[in-house]
């Protein structure tokens, strides 16, 4: 086996090249001599003999240089790493790596270096601007928390303000409702004494004809006397006129006891709150003067960033519940009409989505059963992604927490995810779960489709009710599940009672059946029980009764009528919902943000 060699010298370990130049002289190494080493030269860097830095002194060009003893040299400054022997004395500023002389003629040779004195005092300069910076950062935050305590008081103020009125509206229609029903009681006194008094009557006449009825049943049981035919003929019909005249004038009319209903108007209620645009930023104009600031700056700098974080605030994209930034977008309203604002293609074909969900930070998650892991996507479509693919085989139903965590179900397990792809938790499940949500309390929701029975499961992980959903109509396995509004809303599809939404209490109550045309694919529950459905296209039904399902009208942005094949719904910032749309002529899954109007 040939050796290498290098420079001269015979190949060796690296561990023993090290040891060499550390301990040989390293001039007597160039001329294949192996002497120890007792002196070492702080100019170059190098390790002598006792001959060669007596040489070293008197040669011209190394004349001024530094020696010392080897045991002086270890307490000099940090060695290099590469070339164990030589002082570091450069930074790499191209490698960001401390080097020797040596290294800016070998390894490091041609990028940018930096002498260390120079390098400690850019390094010192470093620490100077970034204590600046971190001195104005602090000086920010506080402002900033100073406008959150401020926004803080305002809160509480307007909450005080407006529980008064509240308090104040509750009186008054107290007062009214009491108004009300005195007279609606004193109406329904007039009009059943009246009605008791034509009975009163009505039974003195029927006793008069029981009497009258009596006397002519004892003269029907008496002998007639036979004088003649005409005569018995003449008396027995005499005696069937007054028999019928009794008889038929017994029956009461109809009319006569015809009763009343009382019928709810549902002309009146309390009211609701509503968000104003705007309102609490002119309130604060108005009571800034109240809340006094610690210092000038603050004051400077609170004008820019109050409006900033009110703006945040008020615009209903605060995390809360991960997906509920606008649960309460449909309250109190009836919808007819949805706008398509913004739309996107999916670069992979949704065959069966089981999951839509909105992360706080507006990307948003869909799970197709057909497809392992998760898709996130902008809301530009440009960035779109597969995650957890090794997490998740085959899913089943999707949705996001509270906390902005993804919790997704496949056999028979219901796992939360970070958006990373670690674990947080995991739940056992006798069956694979077919649906998933999360209401407004961060409580999660989780349908058996084999047992028939929704799990509710509080934001501490425990079970806190179960409830069967089937009913005296029939039962069947539900694909789509939407909670809010103490609402449970499951979509069935079975064969005996046709397609539907039925919506159940917490408690397992039955509320409400709303028919359908076709399979639920989707369904949304507000914070009043209104419900959108998405069963091919989109339907509407008001929480308040059982009224039936309307469809919606949806149009593109240039106003012409779209058909929209809605697969799976979500809520998204500032009252717009999305929705999977399945586009008939390219094939393709197509994401689409709808704007709700009448």
């Amino acid at each position: 086996m040939s050796q290498q060699r290098t420079y001269g010298l015979p190949a060796l370990s690296v561990a023993s090249r090290d040891h060499e130049s550390v301990t040989l002289c390293q001039i007597c190494l160039l001329k294949s001599k192996r002497k120890k080493s007792s002196y070492f030269c702080l100019t170059c860097s190098m390790p002598l003999c006792m001959m060669c830095q007596e040489q070293h002194k008197v040669t011209e060009v190394t004349s001024s240089h530094q020696i010392a003893l080897k045991k002086q040299q270890e307490n000099h400054p940090k060695l290099c790493s590469v070339h164990k022997f030589a002082n570091i004395q450069y930074y790499c500023d191209t490698c960001f790596k401390m080097i020797c002389v040596n290294c800016t003629m070998i390894e490091h040779k041609g990028h940018t270096v930096t002498p260390m004195n120079k390098k400690y005092e850019q390094c010192q300069e470093i620490i100077k601007a970034t204590r600046d910076e971190i001195n104005t950062g602090i000086s920010s935050v506080a402002s900033s928390i100073q406008d959150v305590e401020d926004l803080n008081k305002m809160i509480e103020a307007t909450r005080e303000e407006v529980k008064v009125d509240i308090n104040a509206k509750v009186v008054a229609l107290q007062q009214k409702i009491k108004q009300q029903q005195a007279q609606l009681l004193r109406s329904l006194n007039h009009y059943f004494d009246g009605k008791m008094d034509a009975l009163s009557k009505r039974m003195e006449v029927l006793v008069r004809r029981k009497d009258d009825m009596a006397k002519l049943r004892e003269a029907t049981t008496r002998d007639i006397p036979m004088t003649s035919e005409e005569v018995f003929i003449s008396h027995v019909m005499q005696l069937d006129s007054q028999v019928k005249r009794v008889v038929m004038g017994s029956q009461l009319p109809v009319d006569d006891i015809a009763g009343m209903t009382f019928v709810m108007t549902n002309n009146e209620e309390l009211g609701r709150l509503e968000e104003k645009p705007g309102g609490l930023e002119q309130r604060r104009t108005v009571k800034a003067s109240s809340f006094k600031r610690s210092s000038p700056s603050a004051k400077r700098q609170s004008g820019s960033k109050s409006v900033s974080a009110l703006s945040e605030f008020s615009s209903g994209n605060r995390k809360k519940n991960g997906l509920h930034s606008s649960v309460g977008a449909l309250e109190g309203r009836k919808w007819r009409k949805v706008r398509i604002t913004h739309s996107f293609k999916l670069s992979n074909h949704i065959e069966k989505l089981v999951g839509l969900a909105l992360l706080p930070n507006g990307k948003l998650l869909l799970a197709d059963a057909l497809s392992p892991g998760i898709i996130i996507c902008d809301k530009s479509g440009k960035y779109q992604q597969r995650i957890m693919a090794d997490e998740v085989p085959c899913p089943s139903g999707l949705t996001v927490n509270q906390n902005g965590h993804i919790v997704v179900s496949f056999n028979k397990t219901v796992k939360t995810f970070k958006l990373g792809g670690a674990k947080m938790s995991q739940i056992s499940a006798p069956s694979t779960p077919s649906a998933l949500a999360v209401d407004e309390q961060g409580n999660l929701f989780v349908n058996d489709p084999k047992s028939r029975t929704v799990t509710k499961f509080g934001v501490d992980g425990k079970v806190n009710g179960t409830f069967s959903t089937v009913t005296k109509e029939g039962s069947a396995e539900a694909s789509v599940m939407g909670v809010g509004c103490n609402t449970v809303a499951l979509s069935y599809s079975p064969r005996d009672f046709g397609h539907c939404v039925r919506t159940f209490s917490y408690s397992g109550q039955l509320m409400n059946i709303h028919g359908l045309s076709s399979a639920c694919r989707g369904v949304l529950v507000d914070s009043t029980g209104n419900l959108i459905m998405a069963a091919g296209g989109l339907f509407f039904a008001s929480g308040l009764g059982s009224e039936e399902a309307v469809g919606m009208i949806c149009v593109d942005r240039a106003g012409k009528p779209f058909k929209v094949d809605a697969h799976g719904l979500a809520f998204a910032a500032n009252g717009h919902l999305c929705t999977l749309h399945s586009n008939p002529v390219s094939k393709r899954s197509e994401v689409l943000f709808l704007q709700l109007g009448n």
